[in-house]
Formats: C-alpha cells, structure tokens, sequence
C-alpha cells in the first residue's frame, strides 16, 4: 500500500546495498508490486503467508525496516521486537505509543533513505547496539502481551464502573 511508504523502504535498501551486501525479505499482499523497482540486493518474496510462518521471518531477521506514513498502531514492530529482531523506523504517529529512538528502535521522524540507511548500517556494524535494541525491545513487547492488555482493559472497566457509583 501506497501508505506503507515501499519506495523509501526499496531506496533504504538500495543504499544500504552500495555498502554492506544484504538479503531482504519481503512480506506483500501484491507479488507485482516488487516489479517496479530495480532491486540492487538479493532478496526474498513472501506473499500473504500465515501469522505463524510471518514470526519465523521476523526471527531470521537482523533488523526489520519499517517505513510506513501513518499507522494508528504500528504492530509489525512489535511483531518484530517480539521475535527478538532490531527495528528502524520511521516516527508515523501510531508507533510512538511504544517506541523509543535508542531505546528500542532507531526511529527517523524525517522518512529519510539516507537516515534509515544510516540506522541500518550502525546496527549491521555494531552488535552491542543491536543487541541493546532486541533486549529492549523485548521487554516493551512484553508490556503488551494479551494478558497485560487484558487485565488493563477489564482495570479501565472496573474503574469506570467504580466511577459511575
């Protein structure tokens, strides 16, 4: 989807490819859209598969690349954090509800190839600072398993509740 921003991904990757040799893989719901740009890495095409095959991706992956526009809530982040995979970013408003630039994520507020590239680059480069992201970037998953969100939702309706007495 036009939203989900994939010219600045592809641009991302393009660049990351002059310096370090890379493989992406890519998750579509439209196996042509990948037709339209030169690709100058080695890549894989994954179309529409299942939640269970998707978290397996995530964990073969060093960093997952998001790029999207605007999200209400950004869930492939923490779908990868919770794989325990290093996420860059861009800042689309949903995902500030948990990410945290250098906390666990890289996130560029200016939907920039050459900052993203950058991020990217630093956490190929670095392990410490990859590593620091993915054990971060656990524990905020964790804080929205569904056991979490479930006892804060039925808290909210019990202080409602109280609040209507």
């Amino acid at each position: 989807e036009e939203i989900k921003n994939p010219d600045l991904a592809i641009k991302t990757l393009n660049l990351v490819a002059q310096k370090e040799k890379i493989k992406a893989i890519f998750v579509v719901n439209d196996v042509s859209l990948l037709k339209k740009y030169k690709l100058n890495f080695d890549y894989e095409v994954h179309f529409r598969i299942p939640y269970s095959k998707l978290a397996k991706l995530y964990r073969r992956a060093k960093i997952f690349l998001y790029t999207s526009r605007l999200e209400s809530f950004s869930l492939p982040p923490l779908e990868a954090m919770a794989s325990g995979t290093a996420v860059v970013t861009t800042d689309n408003i949903g995902i500030r509800e948990y990410a945290v630039h250098k906390y666990n994520c890289l996130m560029d507020h200016e939907h920039n190839e050459n900052n993203l590239a950058k991020y990217v680059l630093d956490l190929l480069a670095d392990d410490d600072l990859r590593l620091n992201l993915v054990r971060n970037g656990l524990i905020t998953a964790k804080q929205y398993s569904w056991d979490n969100i479930t006892r804060n939702w039925i808290d909210a309706i019990n202080k409602i509740e109280e609040d209507l007495k």
